[in-house]
């Protein structure tokens, strides 16, 4: 199978099944752009829509300064990191 170049746009939602784990569950049947985050309907079996509607997407926010959705997960990963260190800091 080739993959569609689509995907480096692109990825599958999900839904957060548990809080305290950060488990997640794969939403089936969607794909969702990583910058504006417009969810579209997929399938890859051959009576799917296949990448099509996906290639075919024209991101209104993609050559913004918007960032993309991996960044804004990295910046609040790093943000809730270095808050915690100065509770910890303060704290003791």
């Amino acid at each position: 199978n080739a993959t569609s170049s689509c995907w480096s746009t692109f990825g599958l939602p999900a839904e957060i099944i548990d809080e305290t784990t950060n488990a997640f569950k794969i939403i089936d049947g969607f794909a969702s752009c990583k910058v504006c985050f417009t969810t579209f309907g997929f399938r890859s079996d051959s009576n799917g829509t296949g990448t099509k509607n996906l290639t075919d997407h024209n991101c209104s926010k993609k050559d913004s300064n918007q960032p993309t959705l991996h960044e804004a997960i990295e910046e609040k990963v790093v943000s809730d990191s270095h808050r915690t260190e100065l509770v910890d800091s303060i704290a003791n």
